[in-house]
């Protein structure tokens, strides 16, 4: 991860320290896994917009719905967001996934 003023200094979209997204998108997996039924899978395709910082401290939100599903496969398309502790989107796409048989 790039956190120390000097990578940041070397990018002028966003101010202040600025740990890659990766690890905030982990939650998606996680929501993906626990709260959306039969989705439990993998990614094979992901088109994330990173859209602010995620900064040490901040209290990020997942949320995610399915937006089209292939018929006669387990292939499912999901739109997804987070948002952190002030409601503002840090991080928003799509995802295509393959559901994992049950």
């Amino acid at each position: 991860m790039h956190v120390g003023d000097g990578f940041r200094r070397t990018r002028k979209v966003m101010r202040g320290t600025l740990p890659r997204q990766v690890p905030a998108s982990g939650l998606l997996s996680a929501l993906m896994a626990e709260e959306l039924p039969g989705m439990a899978g993998e990614f094979l395709q992901v088109n994330w917009s990173v859209c602010a910082p995620v900064r040490p401290g901040d209290e990020i939100t997942a949320e995610a719905r399915v937006v089209a599903a292939r018929e006669g496969k387990p292939i499912s398309r999901i739109a997804a967001t987070l948002t952190n502790q002030d409601g503002e989107i840090v991080l928003q796409g799509t995802a295509l996934v393959c559901r994992r048989a049950a």
